[in-house]
């Protein structure tokens, strides 16, 4: 039984824990991964962390690295953090940019991803490049979320039961002040369910 049938019996009252394989076994993970985590919506971050043109972060989400920016038109997008030459980062950790450059040839990406320039490349070739992928993204309650397949259903008409909860709070409105990075050697639902235990709130 893997990780989707057991939430199936859960949903349908057959009360238990999951087994200890589904935290533990490297299959199960890859399943999940695949079957819910690459097809979701995930969360990178918040909205507030780039209030700015011109801001971003970088994060990876699964196997992909991804560059959260501001472009020139206020809004918020999740690109692909790969320049489209050699594979190499344009961005790291966070910041403010006009542009995004390629330490390895200097190839160079506006805001919104749109390839800008190819150092030592024939203009006729260049024209054919295209820009740094773009991921599928959404803004909900100030914070964003990614779909990297891009075929997941759209996230907000799905949360509007905990909209409703989370109106009087307003975060849209919070303001990051604080953040830290932390690994945890451990299952992604052990995380989740740590947090979603009322004796740790």
């Amino acid at each position: 039984m893997d990780f989707v049938d057991e939430l199936r019996d859960r949903a349908t009252g057959t009360e238990r824990t999951l087994s200890g394989a589904l935290y533990s076994h490297p299959d199960h993970f890859q399943d999940e991964a695949e079957r819910l985590l690459s097809r979701e919506w995930l969360c990178l971050g918040r909205a507030d962390e780039i209030p700015n043109v011109g801001d971003y972060f970088t994060v990876q989400a699964m196997h992909e690295p991804l560059l959260v920016t501001r472009a020139n038109d206020g809004d918020v997008h999740v690109l692909a953090n790969i320049c489209r030459h050699r594979g190499s980062p344009v961005a790291s950790g966070s910041g403010n940019a006009k542009k995004f450059v390629c330490p390895y040839h200097a190839w160079s990406y506006g805001l919104d991803g749109a390839l800008r320039a190819t150092p030592r490349m024939p203009k006729k070739r260049a024209q054919d490049l295209c820009g740094l992928p773009r991921h599928r993204s959404e803004i909900w309650a100030g914070f964003v979320y990614v779909n990297l397949d891009g075929e997941a259903a759209p996230m907000a008409p799905r949360l509007m039961g905990l909209s409703d909860i989370l109106q009087n709070y307003r975060t849209e409105e919070m303001r990051c002040v604080h953040s830290a990075e932390e690994v945890w050697a451990t299952n992604w639902k052990c995380l989740v369910e740590n947090f979603m235990e009322a004796s740790h709130l």
